[in-house]
């Protein structure tokens, strides 16, 4: 069923590739805005433990995420979007904001959980997150619930009280969870924010809390870009430091990438990796072939592997 879904995305992305990736479509007078995001992706991978090798090659599930965004008045507006690889909801939430700055949203939406999470895929550098994204919240970055925001040329901020439950989901306890984040340009002139963050909730009938703090520094000038997180973990079953860095070039239609990343759990050996690559892609992102090799190393289970990835995805 997956090589099935990978191989019918593919199609649409080769059509794409030897057409036109088109703009997103606007209607009613530009008050209302469709866009869409076709995805797949195949690695290779070769995993050693205990002396023993296995080989691994798969087609991962596809995506193609559409979305739709609707300006109701000069301060209002809505988002819906759904992933129809897996026919699931994405955003569903209503944005009202002044003049001022102050911004309130309601609904379904993503969690304001690092600059990582929070990139559009299409900006993407590298396929999937670094090894933190899965220690940053207990379900996942998309929840239900109210967030005021705030944003200035100088920086912004963030607060979120959500279920707790991931989305699509009601609330399976009586609390609510918390999550915040704030950011500062210290130089307007210079593309460079410095940022913190922090998650504190209760998953499920959890007695002790789920707490994440983070800091995050972004450079992004001329070609040059760079953007870096640390996070600490701290729950009733996992407790960790774990940081990446992140390293891009644009060269125009090619542009080099690479990360390095670890996570450190308490009383226990690094989980490391390393990943490398280049992207070819169209202006503006709208269609990119991201071609990556990788090495993962879990020194306390006693496993290691390298592995080949291949993404393609088109914007429309």
């Amino acid at each position: 069923m997956k090589n099935a879904c990978g191989v019918r995305v593919l199609v649409l992305l080769t059509s794409v590739w030897f057409g036109a990736a088109t703009a997103e479509l606007s209607l009613a007078d530009g008050r209302l805005r469709c866009d869409a995001l076709v995805a797949a992706s195949s690695h290779f991978w070769r995993k050693q433990q205990g002396g023993l090798a296995r080989n691994e090659f798969v087609f991962e599930q596809g995506t193609a995420v559409v979305g739709v965004t609707g300006l109701v008045s000069s301060e209002v507006a809505f988002r819906a979007s759904c992933d129809l690889a897996v026919l699931r909801p994405q955003d569903a939430f209503v944005d009202v904001e002044s003049q001022s700055g102050l911004g309130l949203r309601a609904g379904q939406f993503q969690m304001p959980l690092g600059v990582d999470l929070m990139t559009n895929p299409v900006y993407a550098k590298l396929p999937g997150h670094p090894l933190m994204a899965a220690y940053a919240v207990p379900v996942e970055p998309w929840d239900i619930g109210i967030m005021g925001e705030w944003s200035s040329d100088r920086g912004y901020a963030a607060f979120a009280v959500v279920n707790g439950s991931g989305p699509n989901a009601l609330d399976n306890n009586d609390r609510k969870d918390f999550c915040c984040r704030a950011g500062f340009r210290p130089w307007l002139r210079q593309d460079i924010e410095f940022a913190a963050r922090g998650y504190y909730g209760w998953p499920d009938t959890a007695t002790v809390a789920w707490r994440t703090i983070g800091a995050e520094f972004v450079y992004r000038g001329g070609r040059a870009s760079v953007q870096a997180e640390l996070q600490n973990l701290s729950s009733a079953r996992l407790a960790n430091n774990s940081g990446y860095a992140q390293f891009a070039y644009d060269l125009g239609i090619f542009e080099p990438v690479g990360r390095i990343e670890a996570v450190l759990p308490m009383r226990q050996r690094v989980d490391f990796s390393a990943m490398a690559g280049v992207n070819v892609r169209t202006p503006g992102d709208r269609v990119k072939v991201m071609l990556d090799v990788g090495y993962r190393s879990d020194t306390h289970i006693g496993w290691s592997l390298i592995g080949f990835t291949l993404r393609l995805q088109a914007v429309m």
